[in-house]
Formats: structure tokens, C-alpha cells, sequence
């Protein structure tokens, strides 16, 4: 059952082409500060069928890999590997759509596949908001995460710089 959940969160990825099932996507969605700035909010995984996606829903699918992953660790090292791999791609999208001082993308329902081009009619741009809730979830997710990549320091400590920052604007 772990391996197909984990087929079927790899072939939910944004921004990422997923052979046989769909192109790279949405990436010409936009999360946009209230001071003007604006940054890319592909990556992660589409959360549901209108292809929507939310910092709470990711951060919970984040935590139950690492928990499968600490479970697998010992038994089952490649699927401990394969879970790693794919919690990866969720933390670097909740560390990438954060704007470093509070504000955060939180949430935006796409509802259609875009034609990846900034400028056209189907863009899509979503509202930063700073938030406590969501910054604790984050913060949680990212302490929570850290020790599980110390093979690679820097996103280990990129994993604890964000904790401790959301955890603050919190």
C-alpha cells in the first residue's frame, strides 16, 4: 500500500512532468506579497481532483511520510529511501513558498491545467497571507523534517532556518 500511495503522490507533483500522466503544470501560478513581490507556487502536489493546493494539507502529507519513513528506516531502507524522496518535494515546495517574513502561499484551487506561460488569460495568482496557524504548521513540519535529511546539510539547515523563522511569525 506504501508504494502505490507513493505512485500516486508522484503522480500528483506541480511544476514537475510526470511521464505518461501530464506535463510540467502550473507554472505560471503566482503567489503574490501585499507589498507587490511574487513568487512561484508550483512544486508540491496537487492536493485534490481541482488540482488545488494548500500548505495544511501538504504539511500533514509531509509528516505522515516521515513517520512511514522512521517506520521503514530499518526494515525497509528503499522504501524508506523512495519516501524521503518524495517528503522532499513537498518541504522544498513549503520552504520555497514562503516569503520570509510571515507571509506565506496558504492555498490556491487552480481547477485547470494552465498553458505555463506568464501573461496569458489562464494565469492564476493567489494572496499571501501571514498567519499564525499556517506558520506553525510549517514551522512544525520543517523541525519535524531536519533530522531526517542530515545527509544533506543544507537542506537539513535551510529544514531548521524556516522552523525557526515561522515558528517567530507565528
Amino acid at each position: 500500500a506504501a508504494w502505490k500511495a507513493l505512485s500516486f503522490f508522484y503522480s500528483g507533483r506541480c511544476g514537475f512532468e510526470v511521464p505518461g500522466v501530464h506535463i510540467e503544470c502550473h507554472l505560471d501560478a503566482f503567489c503574490r506579497h501585499p507589498d507587490g513581490r511574487t513568487i512561484p507556487i508550483c512544486g508540491g502536489w496537487h492536493d485534490a481532483a481541482d488540482v488545488s493546493q494548500a500548505i495544511d494539507k501538504t504539511c500533514d502529507v509531509i509528516i505522515a511520510m516521515l513517520d512511514l519513513a522512521d517506520a521503514a528506516r530499518d526494515k525497509e531502507p528503499e522504501l524508506c529511501a523512495r519516501v524521503l524522496e518524495e517528503a522532499r518535494w513537498g518541504l522544498n515546495w513549503a520552504m520555497r513558498t514562503r516569503f520570509g517574513d510571515g507571509y506565506r502561499h496558504t492555498s490556491l484551487v487552480k481547477g485547470i491545467w494552465t498553458a505555463n506561460f506568464r501573461g496569458d488569460k489562464d494565469d492564476m495568482e493567489g494572496q499571501a497571507q501571514n498567519t499564525a496557524i499556517h506558520n506553525y504548521t510549517a514551522s512544525y513540519t520543517c523541525a519535524f523534517a531536519a533530522p531526517f535529511f542530515t545527509e544533506d546539510p543544507y537542506f537539513s539547515d535551510w529544514c531548521l532556518q524556516c522552523a525557526r523563522e515561522d515558528f517567530q511569525f507565528a
